[in-house]
């Protein structure tokens, strides 16, 4: 038997025994996240997201969740019933855009770019959540105006734990802990009267 063939016999033979031994161990395959939405039509897609609506109006987590949530929904509440949202150290823990009177309460959320991200929405209620080691911002408003957040915690955050910038006029910032983060605690940039009272 010549050589080269030796060689080649021994690779095949090797492979073989590898691609068995994975089969035997039932090597697990990795699922790639899915964002879940809540959609303008109030359907949650996919509809195997652990998020329950009897109404769509009140919509409630039923356990943690790994993806980002996309709201796309005016008129909504969204209770999280002390459930977490952890991402994979990027997206948006909630992504708010162009939606208006949606309210967040009661979610622990934790490492996204951004823990909340409102994008012209107006008139909704960011209170009562957990927003924690993001890796920018805990709660970030970009041309949202009228909006309240309130008593959250904003901790650890790695740039300000609540930012308003460009255009995000009149909201009200109150009664929120906001500490440990890595720039600012609440920054206000290129924005006009906004109220902040009782943060520590």
């Amino acid at each position: 038997m010549n050589k080269p063939f030796l060689a080649s016999f021994t690779i095949l033979c090797v492979l073989f025994s590898v691609l068995l031994m994975g089969l035997a161990l039932n090597v697990p395959t990795i699922k790639a996240s899915e964002t879940i939405y809540i959609r303008s039509n109030g359907s949650v897609d996919p509809p195997t997201a652990p998020i329950s609506s009897v109404d769509n109006v009140t919509y409630t987590f039923n356990d943690n969740i790994s993806e980002s949530i996309v709201v796309e929904r005016s008129n909504i509440i969204i209770d999280g019933a002390g459930f977490t949202v952890e991402g994979p150290g990027w997206g948006n823990g909630f992504r708010l855009y162009n939606v208006s009177n949606v309210t967040i309460k009661k979610a622990n959320i934790k490492n996204f770019f951004h823990g909340v991200y409102l994008n012209y929405t107006s008139g909704s209620s960011i209170s009562e959540n957990n927003v924690t080691a993001n890796i920018y911002d805990g709660i970030r408003l970009e041309q949202s105006s009228g909006n309240t957040i309130s008593r959250n915690n904003a901790t650890e955050n790695g740039n300000d734990g609540i930012k308003l910038f460009s255009d995000s006029n009149n909201n009200v910032i109150s009664e929120n802990r906001i500490t440990g983060n890595g720039n600012d605690g609440i920054q206000l940039y290129e924005c006009l009267n906004n109220s902040v009272s009782e943060t520590t």
